[in-house]
């Protein structure tokens, strides 16, 4: 890439925040309300700080060691192919899963205009339709992700500053109605919200001066991003009841803004866009984006007799295009929504940790590696997999 032509330090930010701001924030609010009440917002700032140390680390790792296609590169470099490929299908059915869960989200939210057709139907037809625009050729551009994210943003802003003209000091006692487990069995979910943070690493090789930016660049995009969600979240707890997330379960947030502050009807249209928007082009950008990632992951499993059944439905774009839709029906069809986030935490988990590790075994990086950065990555994926864990074990108790 010619130098000029590469981006500065806000633009840097900016690639970043893009990537972690999303459809999953606006699912978010009611799993705190009902879960943890006010001290969901612990459960943020501990989402926060494990977000952070993760990006410091893969932000370090991108200096150190520049790699294209990270979640095979950087585990394959000392536990060999297998490893990258466990890596590897670890993220990608980790994203799928959740794009599971946003496409139940779209066919919530789209059947509030057409209430007469189910929602789980409306969430298959979403993402046969998102797909065929993919098999088409009809690839998410940078302008249109630009827009999304300016009305993303701006309903975010405005649901704020609604909540907060209603802020009711009385919902906020009892602050942690459900003990402090309930603060760390909810941050997983909450950590969903962040996920595309891992975007950190793709900032190296179109970012000007990566040796400074790229790390300034990782941790001023989740402090803003997590700044941000802080008070989203915070505005919508001291604005509205537990209770009536429960009563209202199954529709939007919009609609329930709509119906508890109906003088901010025309806002609360805005924020129903915004909403829509983001779920629609999120899911529309990771069909195509893991379908080319699953057709490199394939190539590289040619001659592996136990994936021949990969290469079999994943040896071309069109062919991956597919499977992703299929997987994504599947998950939105067949698993609750705790399931769903709890299974995308973990096999998440996984990628970050194997990917990571590299640290510890590459003799160069070691040399290179700051203590303190090597700290970050041991509390980042401690606390990660810890997540993971305790989200299995709730899973199996409950």
């Amino acid at each position: 890439m010619i130098e000029s032509k590469k981006i500065g330090l806000s633009s840097a930010i900016i690639v970043q925040m893009n990537a972690m701001i999303g459809a999953g924030i606006v699912a978010i609010p009611a799993f705190l309300a009902q879960q943890v009440g006010p001290a969901g917002i612990l459960s943020h700032i501990l989402s926060i700080v494990t977000v952070l140390c993760m990006s410091i680390s893969l932000a370090r790792l991108s200096i150190a060691h520049p790699a294209k296609g990270w979640t095979y590169q950087y585990p394959s470099q000392y536990g060999g192919h297998i490893l990258g490929m466990i890596s590897s299908f670890s993220y990608i059915f980790g994203v799928l899963i959740a794009m599971g869960f946003l496409a139940k989200q779209a066919g919530v939210w789209i059947n509030e205009i057409l209430p007469i057709i189910d929602p789980s139907f409306l969430s298959i037809s979403v993402v046969i339709l998102l797909t065929l625009l993919v098999v088409a050729g009809a690839q998410t551009s940078s302008i249109g992700q630009f827009v999304i994210s300016i009305v993303v943003l701006l309903s975010i802003i405005i649901i704020s500053l609604i909540c907060f003209t209603h802020f009711d000091s009385k919902l906020l006692t009892p602050f942690m109605p459900n003990g402090i487990k309930s603060v760390f069995s909810t941050a997983p979910k909450i950590l969903f919200g962040y996920l595309g943070f891992e975007c950190v690493i793709s900032l190296h090789s179109i970012t000007h001066n990566p040796q400074k930016n790229v790390m300034k660049a990782g941790v001023r995009g989740v402090i803003l991003v997590g700044l941000l969600y802080l008070i989203f979240s915070s505005t919508i707890l001291s604005a509205i009841a537990p209770e009536q997330f429960a009563s209202e379960q199954g529709t939007s947030l919009a609609l329930l803004l709509s119906k508890l502050f109906p003088n901010h009807k025309y806002l609360n249209n805005l924020i129903y866009l915004g909403g829509l928007f983001a779920i629609l082009g999120t899911i529309h950008s990771m069909i195509w984006t893991i379908a080319l990632l699953l057709t490199d992951i394939v190539k590289r499993s040619k001659n592996r007799s136990f994936l021949k059944l990969f290469e079999l439905i994943a040896k071309n774009v069109n062919r991956s295009t597919i499977t992703v839709a299929l997987i994504i029906c599947l998950s939105a069809l067949l698993l609750h929504d705790e399931v769903i986030l709890s299974m995308t935490v973990s096999l998440m988990t996984l990628s970050y940790i194997l990917s990571i590790a590299t640290i510890f075994f590459k003799k160069d990086l070691i040399k290179s590696y700051r203590i303190i950065y090597a700290i970050l990555a041991v509390i980042g994926c401690s606390i990660m997999l810890g997540f993971s864990i305790n989200s299995i074990f709730q899973y199996f108790i409950s």
